[in-house]
Protein backbone atom coordinates (compact mmCIF):
# COMPACT_ATOMS: atom_id res chain seq x y z
CA UNK A 1 0.00 0.00 0.00
CA UNK A 2 2.79 2.46 0.94
CA UNK A 3 4.65 1.67 -2.29
CA UNK A 4 1.55 2.40 -4.40
CA UNK A 5 0.97 5.71 -2.64
CA UNK A 6 4.65 6.66 -3.07
CA UNK A 7 4.53 5.98 -6.80
CA UNK A 8 1.32 7.98 -7.18
CA UNK A 9 2.90 10.84 -5.24
CA UNK A 10 5.95 10.88 -7.57
CA UNK A 11 3.70 10.88 -10.62
CA UNK A 12 1.55 13.77 -9.38
CA UNK A 13 4.63 15.79 -8.28
CA UNK A 14 6.07 15.44 -11.79
CA UNK A 15 2.82 16.80 -13.26
CA UNK A 16 2.79 19.92 -11.10
CA UNK A 17 1.73 21.30 -7.75
CA UNK A 18 -1.93 21.64 -8.72
CA UNK A 19 -2.32 17.86 -8.42
CA UNK A 20 -1.44 17.75 -4.71
CA UNK A 21 -5.06 18.22 -3.76
CA UNK A 22 -6.06 15.07 -5.68
CA UNK A 23 -3.25 13.17 -3.97
CA UNK A 24 -4.51 13.98 -0.48
CA UNK A 25 -8.08 13.12 -1.46
CA UNK A 26 -6.93 9.68 -2.56
CA UNK A 27 -5.01 9.13 0.70
CA UNK A 28 -8.11 10.09 2.71
CA UNK A 29 -10.31 7.69 0.73
CA UNK A 30 -7.88 4.80 1.28
CA UNK A 31 -7.74 5.46 5.03
CA UNK A 32 -11.54 5.60 5.30
CA UNK A 33 -11.81 2.27 3.45
CA UNK A 34 -9.32 0.64 5.82
CA UNK A 35 -11.24 1.98 8.82
CA UNK A 36 -14.58 0.61 7.58
CA UNK A 37 -13.02 -2.80 6.98
CA UNK A 38 -11.68 -2.90 10.53
CA UNK A 39 -15.08 -1.98 11.98
CA UNK A 40 -16.84 -4.64 9.89
CA UNK A 41 -14.40 -7.38 10.92
CA UNK A 42 -14.70 -6.37 14.55
CA UNK A 43 -18.50 -6.57 14.31
CA UNK A 44 -18.29 -10.03 12.75
CA UNK A 45 -16.04 -11.26 15.55
CA UNK A 46 -18.34 -9.77 18.20
CA UNK A 47 -21.35 -11.48 16.64
CA UNK A 48 -19.68 -14.84 17.12
CA UNK A 49 -20.35 -18.17 15.42
CA UNK A 50 -23.54 -19.05 17.37
CA UNK A 51 -25.94 -16.89 15.30
CA UNK A 52 -26.66 -18.19 11.81
CA UNK A 53 -29.00 -16.71 9.24
CA UNK A 54 -31.23 -19.21 7.49
CA UNK A 55 -32.73 -18.03 4.19
CA UNK A 56 -36.24 -19.45 3.83
CA UNK A 57 -37.35 -17.75 0.63
CA UNK A 58 -39.70 -15.41 2.49
CA UNK A 59 -37.58 -13.61 5.07
CA UNK A 60 -34.27 -14.38 6.77
CA UNK A 61 -34.67 -16.22 10.06
CA UNK A 62 -32.27 -16.76 12.90
CA UNK A 63 -31.59 -20.40 13.66
CA UNK A 64 -33.16 -21.20 17.05
CA UNK A 65 -32.90 -24.55 18.82
CA UNK A 66 -35.50 -23.86 21.50
CA UNK A 67 -38.66 -26.02 21.50
CA UNK A 68 -41.56 -24.42 19.67
CA UNK A 69 -45.18 -23.50 20.25
CA UNK A 70 -47.42 -23.28 17.20
CA UNK A 71 -49.53 -20.12 16.99
CA UNK A 72 -51.88 -18.87 14.29
CA UNK A 73 -52.39 -15.36 13.00
CA UNK A 74 -55.03 -13.55 11.00
CA UNK A 75 -55.78 -9.96 10.16
CA UNK A 76 -56.97 -7.96 13.17
CA UNK A 77 -55.54 -4.44 13.13
CA UNK A 78 -54.16 -2.77 15.13
CA UNK A 79 -53.34 -5.81 17.30
CA UNK A 80 -52.40 -8.14 14.42
CA UNK A 81 -51.72 -7.13 10.83
CA UNK A 82 -51.49 -9.86 8.20
CA UNK A 83 -49.45 -8.79 5.18
CA UNK A 84 -49.39 -12.21 3.53
CA UNK A 85 -49.42 -15.90 4.42
CA UNK A 86 -45.70 -15.61 5.03
CA UNK A 87 -45.47 -12.42 7.05
CA UNK A 88 -47.39 -10.49 9.68
CA UNK A 89 -46.72 -7.92 12.37
CA UNK A 90 -48.43 -5.96 15.10
CA UNK A 91 -48.16 -5.77 18.90
CA UNK A 92 -49.67 -9.20 19.57
CA UNK A 93 -46.96 -10.90 17.54
CA UNK A 94 -44.29 -9.54 19.86
CA UNK A 95 -46.33 -10.02 23.03
CA UNK A 96 -46.76 -13.68 22.10
CA UNK A 97 -43.11 -14.18 21.21
CA UNK A 98 -41.90 -12.50 24.40
CA UNK A 99 -44.18 -14.62 26.60
CA UNK A 100 -42.87 -17.75 24.86
CA UNK A 101 -39.26 -16.58 25.26
CA UNK A 102 -39.74 -16.15 28.99
CA UNK A 103 -40.69 -19.80 29.38
CA UNK A 104 -37.94 -21.08 27.09
CA UNK A 105 -39.92 -21.53 23.88
CA UNK A 106 -40.11 -19.95 20.44
CA UNK A 107 -43.18 -19.39 18.26
CA UNK A 108 -43.85 -21.01 14.91
CA UNK A 109 -46.47 -18.90 13.14
CA UNK A 110 -49.05 -20.07 10.62
CA UNK A 111 -51.73 -18.06 8.83
CA UNK A 112 -55.15 -19.53 9.67
CA UNK A 113 -58.63 -18.11 10.06
CA UNK A 114 -60.18 -18.38 13.51
CA UNK A 115 -62.59 -21.10 12.39
CA UNK A 116 -59.66 -23.12 11.00
CA UNK A 117 -57.55 -22.51 14.12
CA UNK A 118 -60.01 -23.85 16.70
CA UNK A 119 -60.00 -27.47 15.42
CA UNK A 120 -56.19 -27.31 15.63
CA UNK A 121 -56.44 -26.95 19.41
CA UNK A 122 -58.20 -30.31 19.46
CA UNK A 123 -56.05 -32.23 16.98
CA UNK A 124 -52.73 -30.97 18.38
CA UNK A 125 -51.64 -28.89 15.40
CA UNK A 126 -52.18 -25.54 17.19
CA UNK A 127 -50.99 -24.47 20.64
CA UNK A 128 -52.00 -20.81 20.76
CA UNK A 129 -54.71 -18.67 19.16
CA UNK A 130 -54.20 -14.95 19.87
CA UNK A 131 -56.77 -12.21 19.46
CA UNK A 132 -59.83 -13.93 20.93
CA UNK A 133 -62.63 -11.75 22.32
CA UNK A 134 -65.42 -13.85 23.69
CA UNK A 135 -65.12 -16.44 26.43
CA UNK A 136 -68.30 -18.42 25.95
CA UNK A 137 -69.38 -21.59 27.80
CA UNK A 138 -69.33 -23.46 24.50
CA UNK A 139 -65.72 -22.48 23.81
CA UNK A 140 -64.64 -23.23 27.38
CA UNK A 141 -65.71 -26.87 27.02
CA UNK A 142 -62.65 -27.72 24.91
CA UNK A 143 -60.38 -24.69 25.21
CA UNK A 144 -58.37 -22.98 27.90
CA UNK A 145 -58.46 -19.18 28.06
CA UNK A 146 -55.52 -17.08 29.13
CA UNK A 147 -55.68 -14.15 31.51
CA UNK A 148 -57.46 -11.20 29.88
CA UNK A 149 -55.04 -8.71 28.35
CA UNK A 150 -57.66 -6.01 28.87
CA UNK A 151 -60.79 -4.58 27.29
CA UNK A 152 -61.10 -3.59 23.67
CA UNK A 153 -63.96 -1.50 22.21
CA UNK A 154 -65.81 -3.84 19.84
CA UNK A 155 -68.52 -1.95 17.95
CA UNK A 156 -70.47 -4.24 15.63
CA UNK A 157 -71.34 -2.73 12.24
CA UNK A 158 -73.69 -3.78 9.47
CA UNK A 159 -72.86 -3.09 5.82
CA UNK A 160 -75.68 -3.23 3.28
CA UNK A 161 -75.41 -3.72 -0.46
CA UNK A 162 -77.13 -0.70 -2.06
CA UNK A 163 -79.15 -3.04 -4.28
CA UNK A 164 -81.10 -3.94 -1.15
CA UNK A 165 -81.30 -0.63 0.72
CA UNK A 166 -79.33 2.21 2.25
CA UNK A 167 -78.04 3.29 5.66
CA UNK A 168 -81.57 4.01 6.93
CA UNK A 169 -82.87 0.57 5.98
CA UNK A 170 -81.47 -1.03 9.14
CA UNK A 171 -82.04 0.91 12.33
CA UNK A 172 -82.73 -1.94 14.76
CA UNK A 173 -82.28 -5.70 15.00
CA UNK A 174 -85.86 -6.16 13.77
CA UNK A 175 -84.89 -4.64 10.43
CA UNK A 176 -82.62 -7.65 9.84
CA UNK A 177 -85.57 -10.06 9.92
CA UNK A 178 -85.61 -12.28 6.84
CA UNK A 179 -82.45 -10.77 5.40
CA UNK A 180 -79.48 -12.83 4.26
CA UNK A 181 -76.63 -11.75 6.54
CA UNK A 182 -73.06 -12.88 5.90
CA UNK A 183 -70.89 -13.55 8.96
CA UNK A 184 -67.60 -15.17 9.89
CA UNK A 185 -67.97 -18.81 10.86
CA UNK A 186 -67.50 -19.51 14.59
CA UNK A 187 -67.26 -15.78 15.37
CA UNK A 188 -69.24 -14.48 18.32
CA UNK A 189 -70.75 -11.03 17.67
CA UNK A 190 -73.29 -10.27 20.39
CA UNK A 191 -75.94 -12.25 22.21
CA UNK A 192 -79.00 -10.96 20.36
CA UNK A 193 -77.46 -11.78 17.00
CA UNK A 194 -76.21 -15.20 18.08
CA UNK A 195 -79.61 -16.39 19.35
CA UNK A 196 -81.77 -14.80 16.65
CA UNK A 197 -83.76 -17.21 14.49
CA UNK A 198 -85.35 -14.46 12.38
CA UNK A 199 -82.14 -13.67 10.47
CA UNK A 200 -80.98 -15.81 7.55
CA UNK A 201 -77.36 -16.28 8.67
CA UNK A 202 -74.84 -17.29 5.99
CA UNK A 203 -71.47 -18.41 7.44
CA UNK A 204 -68.11 -17.93 5.69
CA UNK A 205 -64.64 -19.18 6.52
CA UNK A 206 -62.89 -15.93 5.68
CA UNK A 207 -63.39 -12.28 4.73
CA UNK A 208 -62.54 -12.74 1.05
CA UNK A 209 -65.27 -15.24 0.06
CA UNK A 210 -67.72 -13.27 2.21
CA UNK A 211 -66.81 -10.10 0.29
CA UNK A 212 -67.32 -11.87 -3.04
CA UNK A 213 -70.77 -13.08 -2.00
CA UNK A 214 -71.63 -9.56 -0.82
CA UNK A 215 -70.55 -8.01 -4.13
CA UNK A 216 -72.55 -10.56 -6.11
CA UNK A 217 -75.69 -10.04 -4.03
CA UNK A 218 -75.71 -13.55 -2.57
CA UNK A 219 -75.94 -11.90 0.85
CA UNK A 220 -77.64 -8.55 1.41
CA UNK A 221 -75.88 -7.53 4.60
CA UNK A 222 -72.56 -8.19 6.32
CA UNK A 223 -72.07 -8.12 10.07
CA UNK A 224 -68.58 -6.81 10.96
CA UNK A 225 -66.57 -6.80 14.17
CA UNK A 226 -63.48 -5.41 12.45
CA UNK A 227 -64.40 -2.69 9.98
CA UNK A 228 -60.84 -1.99 8.81
CA UNK A 229 -60.08 -5.61 7.95
CA UNK A 230 -63.41 -6.10 6.19
CA UNK A 231 -63.05 -2.92 4.14
CA UNK A 232 -59.73 -4.20 2.81
CA UNK A 233 -61.35 -7.49 1.83
CA UNK A 234 -64.26 -5.75 0.09
CA UNK A 235 -61.86 -3.42 -1.75
CA UNK A 236 -59.85 -6.45 -2.89
CA UNK A 237 -62.84 -7.68 -4.93
CA UNK A 238 -63.38 -4.21 -6.41
CA UNK A 239 -66.78 -3.58 -4.79
CA UNK A 240 -67.88 -0.13 -3.62
CA UNK A 241 -71.67 -0.12 -3.92
CA UNK A 242 -72.43 -0.44 -0.22
CA UNK A 243 -72.82 1.67 2.90
CA UNK A 244 -73.03 1.23 6.64
CA UNK A 245 -76.36 0.91 8.36
CA UNK A 246 -77.44 3.35 11.04
CA UNK A 247 -77.69 0.44 13.45
CA UNK A 248 -74.43 -0.10 15.38
CA UNK A 249 -74.13 -2.37 18.41
CA UNK A 250 -71.62 -0.80 20.81
CA UNK A 251 -69.81 -3.07 23.22
CA UNK A 252 -66.46 -3.82 24.84
CA UNK A 253 -64.86 -7.20 25.22
CA UNK A 254 -61.88 -8.75 26.99
CA UNK A 255 -59.06 -9.94 24.76
CA UNK A 256 -57.67 -13.43 25.41
CA UNK A 257 -55.52 -16.22 24.04
CA UNK A 258 -57.09 -19.64 23.49
CA UNK A 259 -55.04 -22.77 24.22
CA UNK A 260 -55.82 -26.50 24.35
CA UNK A 261 -57.69 -27.56 27.46
CA UNK A 262 -56.98 -31.27 27.01
CA UNK A 263 -53.69 -31.50 25.08
CA UNK A 264 -52.76 -34.83 23.52
CA UNK A 265 -49.35 -34.46 25.13
CA UNK A 266 -50.25 -34.11 28.82
CA UNK A 267 -46.92 -32.43 29.60
CA UNK A 268 -48.02 -29.48 27.48
CA UNK A 269 -50.58 -28.51 30.14
CA UNK A 270 -47.77 -27.14 32.33
CA UNK A 271 -46.34 -25.24 29.36
CA UNK A 272 -49.68 -23.52 28.74
CA UNK A 273 -49.98 -22.66 32.43
CA UNK A 274 -46.50 -21.13 32.36
CA UNK A 275 -47.37 -19.17 29.22
CA UNK A 276 -50.31 -17.67 31.10
CA UNK A 277 -48.06 -16.77 34.05
CA UNK A 278 -45.63 -15.06 31.66
CA UNK A 279 -48.48 -12.94 30.27
CA UNK A 280 -49.46 -11.90 33.78
CA UNK A 281 -45.85 -10.92 34.54
CA UNK A 282 -45.70 -8.89 31.33
CA UNK A 283 -48.87 -7.06 32.30
CA UNK A 284 -47.47 -6.32 35.76
CA UNK A 285 -44.04 -5.11 34.60
CA UNK A 286 -45.40 -2.93 31.79
CA UNK A 287 -43.95 -4.97 28.90
CA UNK A 288 -47.27 -5.27 27.06
CA UNK A 289 -47.90 -1.53 27.25
CA UNK A 290 -44.37 -0.80 25.99
CA UNK A 291 -44.81 -3.14 23.03
CA UNK A 292 -48.09 -1.49 22.04
CA UNK A 293 -46.64 1.99 22.38
CA UNK A 294 -43.70 0.99 20.16
CA UNK A 295 -46.33 0.50 17.42
CA UNK A 296 -48.07 3.75 18.38
CA UNK A 297 -51.14 1.63 19.15
CA UNK A 298 -53.42 1.89 22.14
CA UNK A 299 -53.01 -1.12 24.47
CA UNK A 300 -56.07 -2.96 25.79
CA UNK A 301 -57.64 -1.02 28.65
Amino acid sequence: MATVLSLRFQEWRARGHHHWFLFFLTVAAVLIGIGLAVVYLGDERARGPSTKLVVTGKEPKVEDNRPSLRATYRNGPPDMVKYSDGYHSGPLRYVTEEAARRIGYRIEWEARSFSASVPGLLDGTVDIIPYVFYKTPEREKDSRFSVSLGLRPRPIYFAINRRFGDHATIKTMKDLTGRRVGHRKMTYYFHEFQVSTDIVKVPFEDDYPMSQAFAQGEVEVLVLNNKQAMERAIASVGFRNYEYADFVFDMKSDMYYMLPKFPKDASRADVYANFDVALQEMMADGTIIRIYKSFQAEPPL
